[in-house]
């Protein structure tokens, strides 16, 4: 097990948890309790690793948000995961260089991250600035997006293209 009984006890206390995989250390949460979990994690000595999204499209609750952690005092790492739309709390406040996981968690999917401080950082990290959209969203277009333009001598729509010389 990942974490003695007292703890145990402290996190099924606050109600802040919606399962408990121990053999895979899977940790299933409300996202309303994600900074005091983050937070509980962090005084027991566990590092924060990486953090991803899952689009699930179909779900009203459309991301999966997942956070792994790992202690090397117990040798042991947690899968901390959520649902959420496009707007969930920010790690930052506890771990600051989350901040470089939720750009790129911004950039590739258009999760809003907030914290206390709203010094957000919507920079793209992965695309060009200009780039419209979210790449790996299942409901991005498969061609990206295009500018069109309305030709008034031909009387087409077609796309834009730019010469370089």
């Amino acid at each position: 097990m990942f974490i003695n009984k007292d703890q145990s006890f402290y996190l099924l206390s606050n109600k802040s948890l919606v399962s408990i995989k121990l053999l895979c250390n899977d940790i299933s949460i409300k996202p309303k309790n994600l900074l005091d979990i983050v937070n509980f994690l962090k005084k027991n000595t566990y590092l924060l690793i990486t953090a991803t999204a899952i689009d699930q499209i179909n779900k009203f609750n459309r991301f999966l948000l997942s956070y792994v952690f790992v202690t090397y005092t117990k040798a042991q790492h947690i899968y901390l995961t959520y649902n959420t739309n496009l707007t969930t709390p920010s790690i930052i406040d506890l771990f600051p260089s989350a901040i470089w996981l939720e750009r790129e968690i911004y950039d590739l999917f258009g999760i809003f991250f907030s914290n206390s401080n709203n010094t957000n950082d919507l920079r793209r990290i992965l695309t060009d600035y200009h780039f419209k959209g979210h790449p790996l969203r299942k409901d991005f277009s498969l061609i990206g997006y295009q500018e069109k333009v309305f030709s008034y001598l031909t009387k087409t729509i077609r796309s834009k293209i730019e010469v370089i010389f």
